[in-house]
């Protein structure tokens, strides 16, 4: 028989680790909260009480009377970072546990050679009484934890119960979608119990019980790597002044391919963790302790030459590395970046940590996995989906152990929480607000910017992925399908018959659709306009809801079929169309999900005690005009729905070469809550698009991405047209480029070659940011890059891209063909200022297959690099050396300014080169391809002809698409004159 002690709670909490006991005590530190009734309920079984496991002490120096046989340490060791222990602080706790924390006030991370060193401190500027100069503070897990469970038994109310031995069994969702019930069992005596809330959170770390009963969805990741943990005892001089061991030391070991770490606990003694290959980690484990204080001192001191890629881009501690520690610590940090030079100095504080001997039975191992949860509070329960669970710390999000990551973003995690929860208990809310709590769930993804989607492998024909794939490029290849006009949820054909090809094979016909006829046109503005009145109207986060939805369904369930509409339709091969219709599309509805939440934060100016200001976010004034191009399916995606998302109405134009595509991402939107008529589907003959909306006193906006010329064309029309508007249109494009590679003297060889044909022959050079000319000094060009590229480029498989072997497939149609193959014969005619190095082909009689072409010119200026072409073409011109600021100079003179790549080792001359091409280029690449911007890493555009450059996925990109307005509401009467 169930046991339902106090059956109704306000929250059930699963997981009585340190983020739950913290959530719990914010709940109840909070004058606001602590009238919630709460349930804790946790597996293990009660500990001893915290004064019982623990010394409290009044100074951090009675620590230190202790025997050495009375030192012992856990292995469970965490770094609380400021803003944690200022939380602690304020809950009562950090009193009962400072005497066991170990302040550091220097963090020293040295690469695999010690040529570089950096050093973390706190800002003078940021200190403050309380943790002075500290950067972190290092603490054993099961202290914390015994002190927030004891601040916990002072609670005076008695509302709140904590059930020991227990495991949670099963949720299910009420009829009334109020309430969340669950089942739990005594994992002794096999009682059961029974209890209801509206709110249920997963504290339960990484093998979530919440979030495997609720269907969450996870992604978890092996990295192949082990932590091996445990205590050691330092040698003297590595303890710092005075031998008060304050230090962190951090170092990254080629040879071993392994991170060490070592944070200390007390004057003598320090945790450490090592992350490690598997094997290496195991021969940690079994070593003797002599043997393992050897082999670690080697790890720490081996002076190494760099041997792969990975490693050697750490030579100079690279500024992401510094961020991860950085955004692991806060803020308000220093680093400091020393010069060691190539050999090692061995003396004082600069030389690296010794170890005199490790602590017996304290070393431990665990796997290291990242793991996450799709960035959506939303859980899954049998017949709908609920907003009332959420989860926190380990079991949202499992990362790296560097810094104390997760644990500290897990405790930010239940701050958050409760921060939200206090907003709408001071309106007198309570916990049954099905809408504030899904708010208050959400809000803790806003802090963290979502992760970008895994790109999936379908090298292994027996995949699950790879069959699915398959299928469904059989299923569109046995049949064309069918795409209508549609215009406020109604489909529409007319006689006006267009299809769609496959470029590799053009008699194939992937699709059949219809242009629009003017009048249809028209009805998609009007439909647009009158969806938007409603649309505009939403709760953003409603709106939110629908564009994860969207993301969800773009990642799972219709993930194959955009895959195989964009192989088929825009010959892209299966890595290609992955990365495009499936990850990008999925990133960019996620990222300005992410993007719209911190505007919303941003949202409420300055008021005064007499005044209230606020700021509304609302749709433009009329309809919006998307304009889609054939070689990304995400971007036409994007164009159409980022306006959405600020309440806009839309009229799509999707490229005739990529329809198929273009219409399935239309149809996961209607799936995925988007009113009839938000977004209007109109296939149309492009002269008839552009004059009916160009012409409408309603346009208010058009996102564009496309030629030059027919941007141009908009813009012309806008001009003649802009007395009739009722606003002024907005007007986003982006047209291409003519991209650059520029090669220093000291550039990696293997680097710049592998990059240039990756950027000139990936989707063959049919990418906006696609390289086509490229810029090489003398010194290097005959001795050691001209071959290899040559080499590298004949080695490219072309062919259909529905073989999985393909590099590259055929271009788009036969318009792409003719104009690609007039540039070619044009450089095969021009002996006198061109050469042709390789490629140069062409047929079209199956498909329309171009030949990667590589080209050298002694004309900088010549056609072939200075126009775009949009096909595998690349063309080469080689410099003297010692006129490389003129060849700056002349790659800034091109009308276009998208995309451009500077490849040197030499860092004084990157700043250069930074400086002088400043407006080359709106994407600049260093060390890498112009190709391959991501959302939310790179946000793309460029300027002059190249675009309006208003960063497609990135922060500013929705604010194009917002008509702002200001409140401001006088709480007094205003009577004088």
């Amino acid at each position: 028989m169930a046991n339902q002690i106090g059956r109704k709670y306000d929250i059930i909490i699963n997981g009585g680790g340190i983020v739950g006991f913290t959530l719990l005590n914010s709940i109840l530190k909070s004058p606001n909260l602590n009238r919630f009734k709460v349930l804790l309920i946790e597996q293990a079984t009660k500990p001893s009480s915290f004064k019982q496991q623990s010394r409290i002490v009044d100074k951090p120096t009675d620590l230190n009377k202790e025997s050495e046989s009375e030192k012992k340490f856990s292995n469970r060791v965490s770094s609380i970072t400021q803003t944690s222990r200022t939380a602690f602080d304020k809950l009562g706790v950090w009193e009962c546990v400072k005497g066991f924390a170990k302040d550091v006030t220097d963090i020293k991370v040295w690469n695999y050679n010690y040529s570089n060193k950096i050093v973390f401190q706190q800002n003078a500027e940021s200190c403050n009484e309380n943790v002075g100069d500290t950067v972190f503070s290092v603490l054993e897990n099961n202290r914390l934890s015994s002190a927030l469970l004891e601040n916990i038994h002072k609670d005076p109310n008695g509302r709140n119960l904590i059930v020991w031995n227990t495991s949670l069994q099963s949720i299910s969702g009420n009829k009334d979608l109020k309430s969340i019930n669950i089942c739990a069992k005594n994992n002794e005596s096999g009682e059961q119990i029974e209890a209801t809330a509206p709110l249920i959170l997963g504290c339960d770390g990484f093998k979530s019980k919440v979030r495997e009963l609720a269907h969450f969805k996870y992604h978890e990741y092996n990295l192949n790597k082990t932590a091996i943990v445990g205590t050691v005892r330092m040698d003297s001089m590595s303890r710092g002044p005075l031998e008060i061991n304050n230090i962190a030391y951090q170092r990254f070991s080629n040879s071993k391919d392994s991170v060490a770490a070592i944070l200390p606990l007390d004057n003598e003694y320090s945790s450490f963790v090592i992350s490690a290959p598997n094997d290496y980690a195991k021969y940690l484990l079994d070593i003797d302790n002599e043997t393992f204080i050897d082999e670690f001192n080697t790890l720490l001191s081996d002076d190494e030459t760099p041997e792969n890629p990975m490693l050697n881009a750490l030579h100079n501690l690279s500024n992401n590395a510094c961020e991860l520690v950085r955004n692991s610590l806060g803020a308000s940090f220093a680093a400091r970046r020393v010069n060691l030079g190539s050999t090692y100095a061995s003396a004082g504080l600069d030389s690296c940590p010794r170890l005199d001997s490790v602590v017996d039975n304290s070393r431990a191992t665990f796997p290291l996995f990242f793991g996450t949860t799709t960035p959506k509070m939303t859980a899954s329960l049998p017949g709908r989906d609920v907003s009332q669970i959420g989860l926190l710390g380990d079991a949202s999000h499992r990362v790296h152990p560097l810094a104390g990551q997760g644990l500290n973003l897990g405790i930010q995690d239940a701050l958050e929480l409760v921060k939200q929860l206090e907003i709408f208990a001071r309106s007198g809310e309570a916990t049954s607000n099905i809408a504030a709590i899904s708010k208050a769930l959400k809000s803790i993804q806003t802090e963290s910017q979502p992760r970008n989607e895994p790109i999936l492998s379908y090298a292994d024909k027996d995949s699950q992925h790879r069959i699915e794939l398959e299928k469904t490029l059989r299923s569109f290849e046995a049949q064309t399908q069918d795409v209508p006009i549609v215009i406020n949820g109604k489909e529409h054909r007319t006689e006006a018959v267009r299809y769609q090809h496959v470029p590799f094979d053009h008699k194939e016909r992937v699709a059949k659709f219809y242009y629009a006829t003017q009048d249809l046109i028209q009805k998609a503005t009007e439909a647009s306009i009158e969806a938007s009145k409603s649309w505009e109207r939403v709760p953003i986060m409603e709106k939110i809801n629908v564009f994860e939805k969207a993301a969800d369904l773009v990642a799972g369930k219709y993930r194959y079929q955009l895959n195989a509409a964009t192989m088929l339709g825009q010959a892209k091969t299966i890595k290609q169309a992955e990365i495009d219709s499936a990850a990008e599309l999925a990133d960019f509805l996620r990222f300005n999900v992410h993007y719209i939440k911190s505007l919303v934060e941003w949202q409420q100016p300055l008021s005064t005690k007499y005044e209230s200001n606020s700021l509304r976010f609302r749709g433009l004034d009329g309809f919006v005009a998307a304009i889609s191009p054939f070689n990304f399916t995400a971007i036409g995606a994007n164009l159409a729905t980022a306006p959405t998302m600020m309440g806009n109405g839309v009229v799509w134009k999707p490229s005739d070469t990529a329809m198929l595509s273009n219409y399935i991402a239309f149809k996961l939107f209607k799936e995925a809550g988007f009113p009839d008529g938000l977004i209007n589907f109109v296939p149309a003959e492009g002269l008839d698009f552009g004059r009916v909306i160009t012409s409408s006193s309603e346009l208010a906006g058009i996102n564009f991405t496309g030629s030059l010329a027919t941007f141009q064309w908009i813009w012309n029309e806008v001009g003649v047209n802009i007395k009739r508007y009722r606003t002024f249109p907005r007007l986003v494009g982006e047209c291409g480029g003519k991209n650059f590679h520029l090669v220093h003297k000291s550039a990696d060889i293997d680097t710049v070659v592998a990059q240039t044909i990756r950027s000139a022959f990936e989707y063959s050079g049919q990418k906006c940011s696609a390289c086509s000319r490229m810029y090489v000094p003398h010194s290097l060009w005959d001795s050691k890059i001209r071959d290899k590229l040559i080499s590298a480029s004949k080695s490219l498989k072309i062919g259909p891209s529905t073989d999985f072997s393909t590099y590259t497939s055929a271009v788009i149609d036969a318009n792409a063909f003719k104009r690609i193959t007039d540039y070619i014969n044009y450089g095969k005619a021009t002996t006198n200022e061109i050469e042709l190095l390789c490629g140069g082909d062409a047929c079209d009689k199956t498909g329309y297959f171009v030949q990667p072409t590589i080209f050298k010119t002694n004309n900088p200026r010549n056609r072939l690099m200075m126009e775009e072409i949009f096909g595998p073409v690349l063309t080469v011109y080689v410099y003297n050396d010692n006129e490389i600021d003129n060849i700056m100079k002349l790659i800034d003179e091109n009308q276009y300014a998208l995309t451009g790549a500077i490849f040197a080792k030499d860092e004084q001359f990157l700043n250069d080169a930074l400086d002088k091409l400043r407006m080359s280029a709106g994407n600049m690449y260093l060390n890498d391809k112009s190709t391959g911007a991501v959302v939310g890493q790179q946000p793309f555009g460029g300027s002059r002809h190249s675009g309006t450059n208003d960063k497609a996925g990135g922060p500013h990109y929705l604010m194009r698409w917002c008509n702002q307005q200001t409140i401001k509401r006088t709480k007094i009467d205003l009577v004088e004159l």
